[in-house]
C-alpha cells in the first residue's frame, strides 16, 4: 500500500508501483472499511493513466485470501479510469499466500513490469 501511496502523492517522483500481496484490509478479517477508505483516497489521488505504471498482485492463500474483493474493487477503479497494460497489471497466483517465500518467488514479475520488459 505504501507504494500505491507514493505513487499518488509523488508520480513525478516515482513513475510506478509495484503493489504485491497488497493488505487491503488493514486487519487479519475482512471488513469495509478500510478498503473503503483506500478507494476513497485513490478516486482523489491517482494519476492519470498512460503516466505511470501500476503493478498489482496477490495470492489465493492466507491473508491474501481475504484480498479477493478490495482487489476486484480496485482493478475497477483502476480499468474505469482509463489504466490498461502494458502500464497497468493485476495478477493473482493461485496457491500463494503472504509470506517472504511467495514474494521472493513472484519478485521477478512486478520487477519487469516497472522497467518495462
Amino acid at each position: 500500500m505504501i507504494s500505491l501511496y507514493g505513487l499518488c502523492e509523488r508520480p513525478d517522483m516515482y513513475g510506478g508501483a509495484a503493489c504485491i500481496s497488497t493488505h487491503w484490509t488493514g486487519y487479519f478479517e475482512r471488513n469495509a472499511a478500510v478498503p473503503a477508505a483506500a478507494l476513497r483516497y485513490l478516486r482523489e489521488k491517482l494519476p492519470p493513466p498512460g503516466t505511470v505504471r501500476v503493478w498489482m498482485d496477490r495470492g489465493t492463500q492466507e491473508l491474501d485470501a481475504l484480498y479477493d474483493d478490495a482487489q476486484m474493487a480496485v482493478d475497477t477503479l483502476l480499468l474505469q479510469r482509463g489504466y490498461r497494460a502494458p502500464g497497468f497489471r493485476s495478477v493473482v497466483h493461485e496457491g500463494s499466500g503472504h509470506n517472504e517465500a511467495d514474494w521472493q518467488r513472484h519478485l521477478p514479475g512486478p520487477l519487469l513490469h516497472q522497467l518495462g520488459a
